[in-house]
């Protein structure tokens, strides 16, 4: 399967909205317990705001069932300023008018972090009026959130209808070591399977069947 992708330097002067994976676990206190996930964006927020007016990024947090300290990506928003050792403007309002506005004249290479897109109303329904909303943040929208992509949320799917829409590096690599693992596979083929979701992963148990050597069932499975 080939995906569709963009060269930053196609991006210049142009606002990006990128859909990544910050869902992290905090620690009691509320802050970062493990920033893996974000560090594996940096390369690819620094190589878009070199070249971009302003990268948004747009990532759920978790499973909220209210407004709560917990619940916000305002910890996240202060550890990315960090690793970026630059500024991240913090939408906590989400994707109004006034703050797509304010995309517009940020100063060139910005760096946006929207308020988890769970705490509104209609992502995992994927409503047309949020998914346009959200796209209302940028010119362009990049999927880098592989971890999301199988949801048909207004943050992951329903943008894609109104933003030219792009794969960001993460998912290009994830779909080509899934199309090896499936299709190509070097042999001892070892499969380890972890998770708590069991229902997700009897199909790819069914596929691992026919094709791995062993198959290690951790977690929950």
């Amino acid at each position: 399967m080939r995906l569709r992708t963009i060269p930053s330097l196609k991006l210049r002067g142009r606002r990006v909205v990128l859909r990544e994976d910050f869902n992290v676990p905090l620690t009691v206190r509320g802050g970062v317990a493990d920033d893996t996930k974000i560090r594996r964006a940096l390369p690819t927020i620094n190589a878009y705001r070199r070249t971009a007016r302003a990268v948004v990024i747009l990532s759920h947090l978790g499973r909220p069932s209210g407004h709560g300290k917990d619940e916000s990506l305002k910890v996240i928003a202060q550890r990315l300023a960090v690793l970026l050792k630059a500024p991240v403007e913090f939408f906590s309002e989400g994707p109004t008018p006034e703050n797509a506005q304010l995309t517009q004249q940020l100063p060139r290479g910005s760096v946006v972090l929207v308020e988890n897109t769970r705490l509104f109303k209609g992502e995992e329904s994927n409503a047309p009026a949020l998914a346009k909303r959200f796209a209302s943040l940028g010119d362009v929208f990049v999927m880098d959130a592989f971890a999301s992509a199988h949801r048909a949320h207004a943050s992951t799917v329903g943008i894609a209808k109104f933003l030219p829409s792009y794969a960001g590096p993460q998912v290009v690599v994830e779909v080509e070591a899934l199309r090896q693992a499936t299709q190509h596979p070097k042999h001892p083929y070892v499969a380890i399977i972890g998770g708590a979701k069991v229902s997700t992963k009897l199909g790819l148990l069914r596929m691992l069947f026919k094709r791995a050597d062993y198959i290690v069932l951790g977690g929950a499975l």
